[in-house]
């Protein structure tokens, strides 16, 4: 039952700082992302700063990868097939170099926080990238 009430007060609150937001403001979804995963991990002080601390530099490294992505939308109808060979190939250079960077901020996470919570961490990222381009689907 908590974790439904949390999660209708966390819909709620979502959908109003989107409403209020304005274009290219971050700072309201990270609020909402630091309550979301705060809650879902179970944190306590010392875990959250430790947490937040690693995760900033993690999502960092990420978003310059996804920036590499976004560069790499190609029109394949134009390309030789040489060129589409090297673009996958560079797509699988990005998907280890991504997992790499998993790898190495899970191995941080270790050092700070407990195993049952290490787990949890790629999950709920992933659930709450669902969650917020959900919420933004239907906001539109």
């Amino acid at each position: 039952m908590k974790n439904i009430l949390t999660y209708i007060l966390l819909s709620f609150s979502f959908v109003g700082i989107l409403s209020a937001q304005q274009k290219g403001s971050h700072s309201n979804i990270e609020k909402v992302k630091v309550a979301y995963f705060n809650e879902k991990l179970g944190l306590n002080d010392q875990q959250a700063k430790d947490f937040w601390a690693i995760y900033h530099q993690y999502e960092k490294e990420r978003n310059s990868l996804q920036n590499l992505n976004r560069q790499s939308n190609k029109d394949f109808s134009k390309m030789s097939d040489k060129e589409i060979y090297a673009y996958i190939n560079a797509s699988f250079e990005r998907k280890e170099k991504e997992l790499a960077i998993q790898k190495k901020y899970i191995d941080e996470y270790k050092k700070v926080l407990p195993a049952q919570t290490v787990v949890k961490i790629l999950r709920i990222d992933e659930q709450f990238r669902r969650y917020l381009f959900k919420v933004l689907k239907e906001k539109k």
